[in-house]
């Protein structure tokens, strides 16, 4: 049995994209976001779908508590990644595409149980496919 994925911002972008990589996979993923019926429209298989603000740590642990029985660890975000974000895609020409993101995070996830994958750096390139 493959381990459970939990992925949050599932309803849009990057989050979204690794929902469904994972679920094509054969992972079993309970999707996280504000906007529930978007991940519901996906029907993805093997997918649970909750309504969840991610930074209201109580929501966060409920959710997570009705499919597993381990606690989740604290989740913190910076307020001015938060703040600056906009400028910051701005300043990046708009990023890259969401299922490429998905595609690395993919090939780590894939990696032998003896290798440790410490940090991925994706960044964008004027190379095309």
């Amino acid at each position: 049995m493959k381990k459970l994925v939990v992925v949050t911002g599932a309803s849009s972008g990057i989050g979204m994209e690794f929902a469904k990589r994972f679920s094509s996979e054969g992972h079993p993923v309970l999707m996280l976001a504000r906007r529930k019926e978007v991940m519901e429209e996906l029907n993805l298989p093997n997918c649970l779908c909750r309504s969840v603000d991610v930074t209201d740590l109580s929501a966060m642990q409920a959710a997570i508590k009705e499919i597993v029985e381990t606690p989740l660890l604290s989740h913190t975000s910076n307020q001015e990644i938060k703040d600056n974000y906009n400028l910051w895609k701005q300043s990046i020409e708009g990023g890259l595409e969401s299922s490429k993101i998905a595609d690395c995070a993919w090939f780590a996830y894939q990696m032998p149980q003896n290798v440790c994958v410490r940090e991925i750096v994706i960044a964008k390139t004027k190379q095309e496919d």
